[in-house]
């Protein structure tokens, strides 16, 4: 009875075994199988993510360099996964612009991808726009959940094969998870069928171990599941023998041994995770997404940002005050709840010294005890983003700079063939940049000398040869394309790379074509004269040189001419400087064909000349002299129906090997012209060293040096002599003759007649004039003010005046009266003070020019007296042409008049004309009371002289 009963008792419990198993089969297939939907997502978002970010780089690095081509080639790659259903590249306008699928190139994106909805077609076009404007890849699924889908942006470049200038296109990608799913379903029946076919036979092992056998093994297999369910791994069922129940319990160790095995395993794997997490190099995070705090960060976050581990973890970003722009972390967190993951994400943090760093992040969405949390990982970019800048902004002055280069550049392979051209070179060489390319440059251009037209050695191949810098030779010519010859400076370096290797060369052409020219002529004009083409004054120093070597040297005999034209001022002022021009162009020649191929003919300067005769003795020189003379004497010039007749006057020196220098050869040569000018002109001068003549000219150009040091050491100084009011003895009103005095090297006072000649002589004269009108300013000026002013309130007329001597050579300078208006603005001296003295033989020797320059100064209210009156042999023919103020009668009749009738008749007659033309008389040399009385006699105006006043230094 028993038997029965146990069986019937186990009977029923079968079935709700079975029941168990079948349940437990169909919770096991569901919830195994929406895990493994799951995890199919996320494998085909993460696989999707990582092709399209890579996809993304390739295609922006092939659009910066215009190659859509090979675009297509990489979209066209995709084709070799089976899920991938399509994948298209997109550029702004939303027109395809390269596909997995080539038809669909050049369509709207709208009508190649599937729509559902107009629904559909909104979240579409939002989701494009939102991608385009943050710059970051969207992955998600479609709502059937059957399809992946992922949108990244991609910078487009202006590339030339097809693709339109944009700014942001898009990569879009569809993968079909439907398939991985129902492999993932069967996979998962697969295992649920296993696990129910187990569960089933522990259901008959149940049957027959209650069937068959005692309940003991039953309740050690029961309790050891419940150890097992408890999570006690250690746990076995120990059930021994050959039974279905022990089979059962040995089936179920093995079961807990692997489940063991598996708990280890995943031990290990954890642990591998956290040396991973805390080995890798870039900077990792683990954070929570509700609230920002850090789980943990690696070793190398930890490095960068400076603070400890234990400052970080368990503490938000914002408290750290980690990231600089915390809407950015906001944004990207929210991207991360929308799309569970972020790529290539820029962002500014703060170390805890305050420096500001830049790192690179990407992160993705993981799961930590059912809590969200973001996994980041990041490089910092700091080092490489300044350098990225530093480079791109070198390659952006390297390429401004080459462009700007006046010179032609050309670079080479190490083979010598082109690899650029800048604009200069094109130009210059008549090749574009683009066929030049990849030509060998000896095809570009070859080299030749100048002079005999042979080809010269192409310095590229000598460089590429030597490995040395390479410059060609100054008289080298670049033959271009078109056959033209260049005169050009040429260098050619070698470039290496970082082994020293030759690896091509740098050549720079530069045309100096017009600066050879210009040397050419450059050098022509240094060494000749540009009006008459002769030889100039210092390459004929350098021929006289050689001559007095010779003479030295050798004992040869040669003679120098030294020619001054005698007329050829009258020419110069009656028919002006061009007719003076064409004189000195048709004299040179005159001159010149009566010269010897061994002679040198020179234009030492103005009308002066000279001839260097060599191996000519002084009697031949004397000869040949009086013929050039006589050549020159009997030369007509006519300009305008004009004619003049011209002379010339010549100083001879022989050349022996007792001859001076170059410059003391010249300066006997001058001296001995001035003699012959001196002695009537038209005449030649033999220089001898006893002379009295020269001697007494060599003086005078001694005094030049003089005068000239006492200018650079300020040793000259103002003197002054009263002038007084014959007629009215007790006028207050200022009148002095300012002088100038010269101070000798020992401190003793000079006279003027001892260097003034010589200065006048010597056309030092203007300069002299002006160092004594802004001397007399600059110490005289408040007090010449102040006379002024005290002269017209006592007298109301214009009573003070200091008299200035002008020489005859400032009368000629054309820019005196500018320098007298600057000088009177400067120092605010009223003009109506100032009288300038001019003598008669200076007036007379340019009268309309006198007059001219007399009117000009009169004209700014400065006065005029005509000095040394009564000497010129027509004095009052004249008078009439010159608005002078007052007449100086000369001291010669002055000095005698009270005992010789003639010179006080002069004296009277001088004085009446002046009275009747309205001008002043001044007497000078008034040196007694004696002579002072008759002036006031015959009703003199003025009177100077020693019996009056000495003259005086003025005082600064």
């Amino acid at each position: 009875m028993k038997a029965p009963c146990r069986s019937a008792c186990a009977t029923p419990f079968l079935p709700l075994l079975l029941l168990f198993a079948a349940a437990a089969g169909v919770v096991s297939l569901t919830y195994n199988g929406y895990l493994a939907n799951r995890q199919v997502e996320q494998d085909a978002m993460s696989d999707l993510t990582q092709h399209l970010s890579r996809l993304a780089a390739t295609t922006e690095y092939l659009l910066l360099s215009n190659d859509l081509p090979r675009v297509q080639e990489e979209i066209a790659a995709l084709g070799a996964d089976p899920h991938i259903v399509s994948a298209i590249l997109a550029d702004d306008t939303d027109t395809v612009v390269a596909a997995l699928q080539r038809g669909m190139i050049g369509r709207p994106v709208d009508s190649v991808l599937p729509q559902r909805s107009a629904e559909d077609l909104e979240a579409r076009t939002a989701r494009m726009k939102r991608v385009r404007g943050t710059m970051a890849g969207e992955v998600s699924l479609r709502p059937d959940r059957l399809t992946a889908r992922a949108v990244y942006p991609v910078l487009l470049g202006n590339a030339e094969k097809g693709l339109r200038p944009s700014r942001i296109g898009l990569i879009y990608v569809l993968s079909d998870v439907a398939a991985l799913k129902a492999q993932a379903r069967r996979n998962v029946e697969r295992q649920v069928l296993q696990y129910s076919a187990m569960l089933a036979l522990l259901a008959a092992l149940l049957w027959l171990v209650f069937h068959y056998l005692l309940e003991r093994p039953v309740g050690k297999l029961v309790a050891a599941s419940a150890r097992f369910a408890g999570g006690d791994l250690s746990v076995r069922a120990g059930l021994a023998g050959r039974s279905e129940l022990a089979t059962l319990g040995l089936a179920f160790d093995r079961m807990v041994e692997q489940v063991a095995e598996s708990q280890r395993a995943l031990a290990k794997s954890e642990e591998r995770f956290s040396t991973a997490f805390q080995a890798n190099p870039d900077l990792t995070t683990i954070s929570r997404m509700a609230d920002g705090r850090f789980l943990d960060v690696n070793a190398a976050f930890v490095e960068a940002t400076g603070y400890g581990r234990d400052e970080i973890v368990g503490r938000s970003t914002a408290e750290i005050g980690l990231w600089v722009e915390l809407k950015e972390q906001e944004l990207m967190m929210q991207k991360l709840r929308e799309q569970g993951r972020v790529s290539s994400v820029e962002a500014r943090y703060r170390t805890k010294s305050g420096e500001l760093r830049l790192a690179l992040f990407s992160g993705v969405l993981i799961d930590v005890e059912g809590e969200p949390c973001l996994l980041a990982a990041g490089k910092d970019i700091t080092a490489r983003k300044r350098m990225e800048e530093q480079l791109y902004a070198e390659k952006e002055r390297a390429q401004v700079t080459l462009h700007a280069i006046g010179d032609a550049v050309i670079t080479t392979d190490a083979q010598g063939h082109v690899e650029l051209l800048n604009p200069a070179a094109e130009q210059l060489l008549g090749w574009g940049a683009a066929e030049a390319t990849g030509v060998a440059v000896t095809t570009l251009f070859t080299v030749i000398n100048e002079f005999t037209g042979e080809a010269v050695e192409n310095p590229v191949q000598k460089c590429l040869r030597e490995g040395e810098t390479v410059e060609i030779a100054s008289y080298c010519m670049l033959v271009t394309r078109d056959g033209r010859e260049v005169a050009v400076e040429d260098s050619a370096a070698p470039i290496r790379d970082r082994e020293g290797q030759v690896v091509g060369t740098v050549v720079v052409l530069r045309d100096v074509s017009r600066a050879r020219t210009l040397a050419r002529e450059l050098s022509w004009q240094a060494s000749h004269d540009a009006l008459t083409g002769l030889m100039n004054r210092r390459e004929f120093e350098e021929h006289l040189s050689h001559a007095i070597a010779t003479a030295r040297e050798g004992g040869e005999h040669h003679a120098l001419l030294y020619l001054d034209l005698d007329q050829f001022k009258i020419v110069n002022d009656t028919c002006g400087h061009v007719a003076g021009d064409e004189l000195l162009r048709q004299l040179s020649e005159l001159i010149q064909s009566h010269m010897r191929d061994s002679d040198t003919f020179a234009r030492l300067g103005g009308d002066e000349f000279g001839v260097l005769l060599q191996h000519c003795p002084l009697e031949q020189a004397q000869r040949v002299a009086d013929a050039l003379r006589q050549a020159v004497r009997n030369f007509h010039f006519v300009w305008e129906k004009k004619s003049f007749d011209i002379g010339v006057s010549i100083g001879l020196v022989s050349i022996t090997a007792t001859s001076g220098p170059v410059q003391s050869v010249l300066s006997a040569a001058d001296m001995a012209c001035y003699a012959a000018k001196d002695g009537g002109r038209n005449r030649v001068h033999v220089y001898r060293d006893d002379d009295a003549a020269l001697v007494q000219r060599h003086g005078e150009m001694q005094w030049v040096a003089r005068i000239t040091r006492a200018f650079e050491e300020k040793r000259f100084r103002l003197f002054r002599q009263s002038i007084v009011d014959v007629m009215h003895p007790q006028n207050i009103a200022e009148h002095y003759e300012v002088l100038i005095r010269l101070l000798d090297e020992q401190g003793g006072i000079v006279e003027p007649a001892t260097f003034l000649p010589a200065a006048e002589r010597y056309g030092m004269m203007p300069s002299v004039d002006r160092w004594v009108i802004r001397s007399l300013f600059t110490s005289q000026g408040e007090r010449l003010r102040e006379a002024w002013s005290r002269c017209r309130i006592a007298t109301g007329k214009c009573g003070c005046m200091y008299s200035i001597n002008l020489s005859g050579a400032t009368l000629g300078d054309d820019t005196f009266v500018a320098f007298v208006r600057e000088q009177l603005l400067e120092f605010a001296i009223p003009p109506g003070v100032l009288c300038f003295e001019i003598t008669e033989t200076a007036a007379i020797a340019n009268l309309l020019k006198a007059a001219h320059f007399i009117r000009e100064l009169k004209a700014l209210g400065c006065r005029f007296s005509l000095d040394d009156f009564g000497s010129g042999v027509s004095s009052f023919a004249y008078l009439k042409n010159l608005p002078v103020d007052f007449l100086k009668i000369d001291g010669s009749f002055v000095r005698d008049m009270v005992t010789d009738p003639i010179d006080r008749a002069m004296v009277q007659s001088i004085n009446s004309v002046g009275h009747v033309m309205g001008i002043g008389t001044i007497a000078e040399f008034v040196e007694s009371d004696a002579i002072l009385a008759v002036l006031r006699e015959i009703g003199v105006d003025y009177a100077q002289g020693y019996g009056i006043a000495k003259p005086c230094a003025i005082e600064p």
